[in-house]
């Protein structure tokens, strides 16, 4: 079982069919990268109302993914200015 099988099916369905057509990382600058994808990355993140239909998602190296993540401001966090 994939640990990714709580997402459901259809997450299964996409996520495979994901890595098939995007065998290379899919981040943009600076992460421009040649590595093979291993992990999905949602464009518009799930907790900023992105969803798992395949125009959302984009074949991810682990450290471009990482990074991605570190950088995506956070929509939910209160900012003082």
């Amino acid at each position: 079982m994939s640990r990714h099988s709580a997402k459901g099916a259809v997450w299964e369905r996409n996520r495979a069919i994901t890595l098939t057509r995007d065998p290379t990382c899919q981040i943009p600058d600076p992460h421009d990268c040649t590595v093979t994808s291993t992990e999905v990355d949602h464009i518009i993140p799930r907790r900023h109302g992105g969803s798992n239909d395949l125009r959302n998602l984009r074949g991810a190296c682990r450290n471009g993914n990482q990074a991605r993540n570190r950088t995506t401001p956070r929509l939910d966090t209160h900012i003082t200015l």
